[in-house]
């Protein structure tokens, strides 16, 4: 095959690929492209637009997770790769 076929083959795979992910690549883009100072206002403006979302309703019973109170420990050892320099 000469190398203007083998180009043309993958222009098309290529551009196949893309159509079939085509909302996953933009929703890729618009991550990427999110805090970017040109477009920061509008794309916080239009967020609902931009990502999935749910409303989350409030159960009639609301659920109370055990509690263990402790004391905490008077000292505390770091590790020298903790502590940031």
């Amino acid at each position: 095959m000469s190398p203007l076929k083998i180009g043309l083959v993958l222009l098309v795979l290529i551009s196949a690929i893309c159509s079939l992910l085509h909302k996953e690549l933009t929703r890729v883009y618009q991550v990427i492209t999110l805090f970017y100072p040109d477009r920061i206002v509008n794309n916080f403006r239009k967020m609902d637009a931009i990502f999935a979302a749910a409303a989350i309703h409030r159960p009639a019973v609301s659920h109370t997770f055990a509690r263990q109170p402790t004391n905490l420990s008077k000292t505390y050892l770091a590790r020298k790769k903790d502590i940031a320099t």
